[in-house]
């Protein structure tokens, strides 16, 4: 374990995780660092840091788990605003939902992943 500059922790190759935007993924199926589409997920109200929001279907493949085998995503959620998801983003085989890697040039990825630009540091060092 090491101590990182970014209040939610780090995800692989030092990536932010951002509530209700980074998922992790099988890497065997989606790329490290590919935006994702998700219409089921547009227009889903959640609630982070006392404000409620729309999402707009994104989620950007930041991180991997060992849990995370096959056509199967984490969505990464705080402790305090979890839950929102859950008709969607369950463990059952019999919830599916159809799921879109964007073109690394899409306006929309090009986007999402500008919001992940930053990369985390270990807490108390100078950049490299």
């Amino acid at each position: 374990f090491m101590s990182v500059d970014h209040p939610l922790g780090c995800g692989v190759r030092d990536i932010p995780l951002m509530p209700f935007r980074t998922a992790a993924v099988d890497t065997d199926v989606i790329p490290l660092e590919s935006v994702l589409y998700i219409p089921a997920l547009r227009g889903m109200a959640f609630r982070y840091k006392d404000q409620t929001y729309l999402h707009d279907g994104y989620l950007f493949a930041g991180d991997r788990g060992g849990a995370i085998h096959g056509k199967h995503i984490d969505v990464f959620m705080t402790a305090d605003d979890a839950g929102p998801f859950d008709a969607l983003f369950t463990s059952a085989s019999s919830t599916t939902f159809s799921t879109y890697i964007l073109a690394a040039d899409d306006p929309a990825a090009v986007a999402v992943k500008a919001n992940h630009s930053n990369q985390c540091k270990e807490a108390g060092l100078s950049p490299g």
